[in-house]
C-alpha cells in the first residue's frame, strides 16, 4: 500500500458528533492530529447525516473516527466511505466513558496512524488491544485465520 503523506506527517482525523468533544480534545492533547465536526457544521452537525460529513472528511483527505458500530451495516455510509476512498475506524464498544473512548483510540494509535496512511479504504473496529478489518473495498491480504474459541470470543465481544 502507498502511502497517503509523506514518512514525517500523521495522518488527520474527523471525528464524529457521537465522541464528543472532550473525546476529541484529549486526543489533541496526545498529538493526535483531529477535526470536529463542530469546527466544520453549526449546531454540533446535529443536522448533518452521516453520508455528508463521511463524504467532507473523505474529501480533505481525513481518516475518520466514531464509536457507532452500526454505520457499518448501513449502505448509504459505507457508500459514502467507499466513494470517498478512505478509513474508518470505530470503538468496538459504545458503552465507554470519554477516558476510556481515548485510550481505544490511544492504546492502538500505532496500527490506526500506519492504516490511515496508507491506500486502504476499509472500516476498522478499534479494540483495547488490536484494531480489525470488518470491511474493505479493495483486495487486501485477509486477516490470518482464528481458532473457534477465539472467534467465540470476538464475537462476543
Amino acid at each position: 500500500m502507498q502511502s497517503k503523506q509523506s514518512a514525517d506527517s500523521q495522518p488527520e482525523f474527523f471525528l464524529d458528533r457521537c465522541l464528543g468533544r472532550t473525546t476529541g480534545l484529549r486526543l489533541l492533547n496526545l498529538g493526535w492530529r483531529v477535526h470536529m465536526v463542530s469546527e466544520i457544521y453549526p449546531n454540533d452537525g446535529q443536522d448533518v447525516s452521516d453520508p455528508d460529513w463521511i463524504s467532507h472528511g473523505l474529501r480533505l483527505g481525513w481518516s475518520l473516527l466514531t464509536q457507532d458500530k452500526r454505520i457499518r451495516y448501513r449502505s448509504a455510509e459505507i457508500g459514502a466511505l467507499a466513494d470517498g476512498g478512505g478509513t474508518m475506524f470505530c470503538r468496538s464498544s459504545g458503552n465507554l466513558m470519554i477516558q476510556d473512548r481515548v485510550d481505544y483510540f490511544e492504546g492502538q494509535r500505532e496500527a490506526i496512524h500506519r492504516v490511515a496512511g496508507s491506500d486502504a479504504v476499509a472500516l476498522y473496529l478499534a479494540y483495547k488491544d488490536r484494531i480489525e478489518r470488518r470491511w474493505a473495498l479493495i483486495s487486501e491480504p485477509p486477516d490470518p485465520p482464528i481458532s473457534r474459541a477465539d472467534l467465540t470470543k470476538r464475537l462476543r465481544a
